[in-house]
């Protein structure tokens, strides 16, 4: 498919976004001031649409297609030796920026480029990063194939939105646990398998990350990427390997070693998934959380009680109960207890009267959560398991105390570490709030050691995808970005 994309501005220059075969160029052309006259003879193949998007502006490495536009029928042109010639047309501006999209359902094989002027040499081809998360409704977008798609069913759809934008794609997220309706699970695999396979054949990414578990979401999008020819990568949790109290995953560890083998690859959160994906006969990396909410550090000290976020799920691979008899142990500081209370009800008797339960939080509640939080604790039973909450307080520049796991001390350093007993998580809390200036005053070079780790790990999945480094994208962002 070719799509040429033009921005014209009254009086300024215009951009022009040309895709051929999956990339983005970039060029301009003079535009002049009142009417945009001759917006261009675009060389296009047969079965032309000439789509146009009338918006205030177009941002950087971005479509937005959720504006009015007009489709021109296909005869608006003569016919030309090696294709059809689009005639100009007079589009009146009033300050306002026309996007015009044309095209046609031919494979570009990349004999040539679309141009704004059929006379002009066709411009170098740049590789530019795009793409438009979904994840709040399917709007109309440019026919463009993404150059990645992250599906997860069911998972907390934060990680696989960052790493989508990381890498120039977008993500594909259902029935993520902040969904108003999250149906019996048998109905709900069948409607994602259902969803999966509409969403990949019609957008045709040109490459796929699935989250496992479920295996089935695996399966599904394995045999989805096999047919339109793209690379599948797994984002395999520890629970798709059985840990974490994951008892179905446990008992389909036959179909994940055979889904392992098959994938063109695995990311993994640490280095024993790793060696057990390679024993397995498939290949794996290591990959942590995306760059993700960026908040400035709480430099002035809260005047009264502080406050602990405890970040989980009240999951049986977290020490729920002993972290909330350790809060009534340091009366002196506030706790607030993420996560699905409902499903482990007994707990509220144990709440002392500094704890408060706020039940699962959707994003935009947490990163206020996150933001009005002096200190973050996330704690686990399973050695090789690192909490995505952890990775989000390093980021955000709060405090942590995490599990003293040897994986957990490796990738936080600069973090309390403490036993899984009621005992060690109270004193944990005692040395944060009695260290906290020091603490805090640590949280910019353990920031900084985070997106060092970050940007050597990114560029392993690109080569699993294949796709082609970008600058700007994420991927080469060092330990000073966005500092």
């Amino acid at each position: 498919m070719l799509l040429v994309l033009g921005c014209i501005q009254t009086g300024r220059r215009g951009t022009t976004l040309v895709e051929a075969d999956g990339h983005v160029a970039q060029h301009h052309q003079p535009v002049g001031a009142g009417v945009a006259q001759g917006v261009g003879r675009h060389e296009t193949g047969t079965g032309n649409d000439v789509i146009v998007h009338q918006q205030n502006h177009v941002p950087r490495a971005r479509l937005h297609t959720d504006v009015e536009c007009r489709h021109l029928a296909d005869g608006v042109g003569r016919e030309m030796a090696h294709g059809r010639e689009v005639a100009p047309e007079r589009f009146e501006l009033a300050g306002r920026t026309i996007d015009v999209a044309i095209e046609h359902d031919d494979h570009f094989s990349g004999g040539g480029v679309g141009r704004d002027r059929a006379h002009e040499a066709p411009q170098q081809v740049t590789p530019v990063p795009g793409g438009e998360d979904d994840r709040h409704g399917r709007r109309a977008r440019a026919r463009v194939r993404p150059p990645v798609a992250f599906i997860a069913w069911g998972a907390v759809s934060g990680r696989s939105r960052e790493i989508a934008d990381a890498l120039g794609g977008e993500a594909h997220c259902l029935f993520p646990p902040e969904a108003t309706w999250r149906p019996h699970p048998i109905v709900r695999y069948l409607l994602c398998s259902l969803d999966t396979i509409r969403y990949v054949l019609s957008r045709r990414p040109r490459s796929l990350v699935v989250t496992n578990p479920p295996v089935v979401a695996g399966l599904v999008t394995l045999a989805c990427g096999r047919i339109i020819g793209s690379p599948v990568v797994l984002d395999s949790h520890p629970g798709a390997f059985g840990a974490q109290g994951d008892a179905v995953s446990a008992r389909l560890q036959a179909v994940n070693r055979w889904l392992v083998r098959h994938a063109d690859g695995c990311i993994v959160a640490s280095a024993p998934w790793v060696d057990q994906v390679q024993a397995w006969g498939g290949e794996a990396v290591e990959l942590h959380e995306a760059p993700g909410f960026d908040a400035p550090a709480r430099t002035v000290r809260r005047n009264g009680p502080l406050r602990v976020l405890c970040v989980g799920r009240l999951a049986p691979d977290e020490p729920f109960e002993e972290m909330i008899r350790a809060a009534a142990l340091v009366p002196d500081c506030t706790f607030l207890v993420t996560g699905h209370v409902e499903r482990v009800p007994q707990v509220r008797e144990l709440a002392p009267p500094n704890l408060t339960f706020t039940g699962f939080l959707p994003s935009d509640q947490y990163e206020a959560a996150l933001v009005d939080a002096d200190i973050v604790m996330t704690l686990t039973t399973e050695p090789s398991s690192i909490m995505r909450a952890a990775y989000e307080a390093v980021y955000a520049r709060r405090p942590l105390i995490v599990t003293d796991w040897p994986l957990g001390c490796e990738v936080f350093p600069y973090a309390v570490h403490v036993h899984n007993d009621t005992e060690s998580i109270a004193e944990g809390v005692r040395r944060a709030r009695d260290e906290f200036d020091a603490l805090v005053a640590m949280t910019e070079q353990a920031r900084a050691v985070q997106l060092s780790r970050w940007s050597m790990q990114i560029p392993q999945l690109r080569r699993m995808l294949r796709i082609p480094d970008h600058e700007g994208d994420g991927s080469s962002e060092g330990p000073n970005a966005g500092s």
